[in-house]
């Protein structure tokens, strides 16, 4: 009894606080998210701590793909990877500062646009989206505030819209059902400042704001410092996930509307308080060695959901924390490390880190970066792979020069 009318004040409390939220945010003219009497409540103070976690409760087998080599399609970090019919579409905006296509075998297609100041050209891409309807990639340029569209099939460019920069700075964007979401970054603090607008994408005027920065996001609208990513499509083709890095609920943009997916009950999240204590005097410096000792949760990210199972890592202190939520029974678990039993068919040293790009009903993507490439080639050398002879042969050839290597984990039937 005690136990059911504790959760029951803290679902009250959630509502509560949903409500307060929307008031806020109607006072200053942001829209009031839709109710979700679905919402997930993620208990991580109360989560069953296992460590580490095997890949073989959720993966049958793990294939390589290794990238074309070719001069005109090098690439020095994966950023963003979407899987769009029988081709991946990569975007390296640190490195080549481009967006290649391949197919799902790791042959060269195409690059789309290229750097330059002439029409159809990009000074820097932070960002791409599809217009899977017309079969368009758009490209986001971060410094020009533009955003630059082209034929998928040929790569052919379209069209252009500027958008409003005198206010606030957009890095990341989602084209659905002909809108435009994107994050928003400000010029100048402000209580009234919010973290997404709907955009017109003819007209690039603003159709609808959401979420208060002080409701959602601990008051941080910082432009010098922003996460890897604000979307994250899932295995459902119209599901988005929205968060930033201090956000405590997790967002869903479906049937082009916004409501709260998933809220983390976690006493040590990062709160505002904390944020306010980091921030002073700090100018345009990320206080990131500060944030790394408040023994804080802080930056969900890298968000995959696959029937009864929600995954996502977030940071604590210098450690990387990974969470699993089954919605069925409503239990979460706590780990600080994975065991690669898919991957490696013998025990190793040392795992190799790998980033997570993408997913679909299938299974997971995953990447090889290339400061780890030297110690995955040499794990093929010895046999340390559960691959197919073909592709251990085609690693041992890699040299340090080569593009990262893409690792596709299947799901479990």
């Amino acid at each position: 009894m005690k136990i059911s009318l504790i959760k029951k004040l803290f679902l009250l409390s959630i509502l509560l606080l949903a409500i307060s939220c929307q008031k806020k945010d109607n006072s200053s003219g942001v829209t009031s998210l839709l109710p979700n009497d679905s919402l997930l409540i993620i208990d991580i103070d109360n989560a069953e701590q296992i460590s580490p976690i095997e890949y073989s409760k959720f993966f049958s087998k793990a294939k390589a793909i290794l990238l074309d080599n070719k001069d005109e399609c090098l690439i020095g970090h994966i950023n963003k990877m979407q899987v769009w019919k029988d081709f991946f579409i990569i975007l390296d905006s640190h490195i080549s500062e481009s967006v290649f296509i391949f197919n799902k075998e790791g042959h060269f297609i195409r690059k789309i646009g290229g750097i330059g100041h002439g029409v159809g050209e990009y000074v820097s891409v932070n960002d791409f989206t599809i217009d899977e309807d017309h079969e368009a990639i758009l490209l986001l340029d971060r410094t020009s505030q533009k955003v630059i569209t082209y034929n998928l099939n040929t790569g052919e460019y379209i069209q252009s819209i500027n958008l409003n920069r005198r206010t606030y700075i957009r890095s990341y964007h989602l084209y659905y059902d002909k809108d435009l979401y994107t994050d928003t970054y400000f010029q100048t603090p402000s209580k009234s400042n919010f973290l997404l607008q709907k955009i017109d994408i003819e007209t690039a005027e603003q159709k609808e704001k959401y979420l208060n920065v002080n409701n959602y996001n601990k008051g941080w609208n910082n432009l010098y410092y922003i996460e890897n990513s604000a979307f994250s499509p899932t295995e459902h083709k119209n599901k988005v996930y929205f968060i930033q890095q201090f956000m405590d609920t997790l967002m869903v943009i479906q049937d082009n509307k916004l409501y709260p997916y998933a809220a983390i009950k976690c006493k040590s999240f990062i709160n505002q308080k904390d944020i306010s204590s980091i921030n002073k005097n700090r100018g345009n410096e990320f206080p990131l060695n500060e944030l790394m000792t408040k023994n804080k949760i802080w930056n969900i990210q890298d968000v995959i959901e696959h029937e009864n199972y929600l995954f996502f890592k977030c940071w604590k202190n210098f450690f990387q924390v990974y969470v699993l939520y089954n919605k069925k029974n409503k239990q979460a678990f706590l780990f600080y490390a994975q065991k690669n039993d898919i991957l490696h068919k013998k025990e190793i040293k040392q795992e190799i880190p790998q980033q997570y790009l993408a997913c679909n009903k299938e299974g997971v993507y995953t990447y090889i970066t290339m400061d780890n490439l030297s110690l995955f080639v040499s794990y093929a050398k010895e046999g340390l792979f559960s691959l197919t002879s073909e592709e251990i042969e085609k690693i041992k050839l890699l040299t340090e020069n080569a593009n990262p290597v893409i690792i596709y984990y299947e799901y479990k039937k």
